[in-house]
């Protein structure tokens, strides 16, 4: 189950990239760490939204502005027995580093269960959305 697909919830000007998730090259180019460090670093003044799909699962991270206290935000919809959640969840990471790991782990036994070691993902950069 997804958020959504992208084109039902009216982004405007969003950036997409695409990557892949290999258990053996987590920093290389296309990775997720890699690409989510390049969004952080283009990252202008306020939160920044991002929109992952990997498969037929979506996630969403809430990255805070840069300098703040904020925490990092990672929002699923479908409940994840390696996270002991049964339904929707929200986890609050600390640094960008702590929410990838937690995606990664999610990814790993994703593509263990579709018997894979490489599963291609999209990052959906949200800068506006129409109400």
């Amino acid at each position: 189950m997804r958020f959504g697909r992208t084109d039902d919830l009216k982004l405007v000007s969003a950036t997409v990239k695409v990557g892949a998730f290999e258990t053996v090259n987590l920093q290389g180019d296309g990775s997720l760490r890699h690409l989510l460090a390049n969004i952080r670093n283009e990252q202008q003044k306020g939160w920044e939204v991002v929109i992952l799909e990997v498969g037929d699962s979506s996630f969403c991270m809430c990255l805070p502005p840069k300098g703040s206290a904020n925490k990092f935000w990672l929002l699923d919809s479908i409940g994840r027995p390696e996270f002991r959640t049964e339904g929707a969840y929200a986890r609050v990471h600390v640094s960008l580093l702590q929410m990838e790991e937690s995606l990664e782990y999610v990814m790993k036994i994703k593509g263990r269960k579709m018997g894979t070691e490489k599963l291609d993902f999209k990052l959906f950069v949200v800068k506006k959305y129409k109400r």
